[in-house]
């Protein structure tokens, strides 16, 4: 009987759901937002990490927020992680990081209209640029010594934009067309990519470590099966 005992308490050990997590997001298409059809929060990174979740028997929520408020959640709240991130070398040790996931092209737009000529960064310095507060794009821009007037909402920047009041809006390749659609501004025109980062999910400190290794060990099958495209993390990236 004491045998039996305790072979059903390690089955129950090794098999019990590992703690749930609340995961904080953003509306960030195509890697992360609402379905206007469905209502379903889905998107590339979403998707993947959906995946990952149900693959490593994880329970779940998710939030959807504005950035700034979701990026400070995760880091301090117990059992909450963020997506899709960005691993810039301020935050690497504020999280723990499960990924990579998926892959964005850090670029700055300008109206149609624009007539000026980037060939790198730097020659971004004489104009007025928009980004948004806690952005990856925004904080990657200002690590190079860029003044970046920043605002809570990437609508704010698109208007702004429209209306003059800034010349260059740093975001994404990816999801730059997206939102200009979405704020009904539709002649803008990407007029420099100058980076290529992963995003992954950001685990705040407190979730147990052995949530973030059978996170870890879920998205690194999904990349062996070729689920998930990108390369596995190198330090030597960021």
């Amino acid at each position: 009987m004491l045998a039996r005992a305790l072979c059903l308490l390690v089955i129950s050990i090794f098999t019990f759901p590992a703690h749930a997590l609340k995961l904080v997001t953003e509306e960030n298409p195509p890697f992360n937002y609402t379905d206007p059809k469905t209502k379903e929060f889905t998107g590339i990174t979403t998707q993947l990490v959906k995946e990952a979740l149900k693959r490593a028997n994880v329970p779940y929520s998710i939030d959807v927020l504005p950035w700034a408020r979701a990026l400070s959640m995760a880091q301090t709240d117990p059992d909450t992680c963020i997506f899709a991130t960005v691993r810039l070398p301020e935050r690497e040790p504020l999280f723990q990081w499960v990924g990579p996931l998926s892959r964005a092209n850090f670029s700055l737009f300008a109206m149609n209209s624009f007539q000026g000529k980037l060939n790198v960064l730097d020659d971004a310095k004489q104009y007025k640029i928009g980004g948004m507060i806690e952005d990856g794009p925004t904080k990657f821009v200002q690590s190079k010594g860029l003044k970046v007037e920043v605002v809570p909402d990437y609508k704010q920047n698109l208007h702004k934009l429209k209306a003059g009041h800034i010349d260059l809006w740093v975001s994404s390749l990816e999801r730059g067309p997206e939102m200009a659609a979405q704020a009904g501004v539709k002649d803008i025109k990407p007029v420099l990519l100058f980076r290529s980062v992963d995003h992954f999910l950001a685990c705040s400190p407190k979730v147990p470590e052995t949530t973030i290794k059978a996170l870890s060990q879920a998205v690194e099958a999904m990349r062996t099966e070729g689920v998930i495209k990108t390369k596995k993390y190198q330090p030597a990236d960021k």
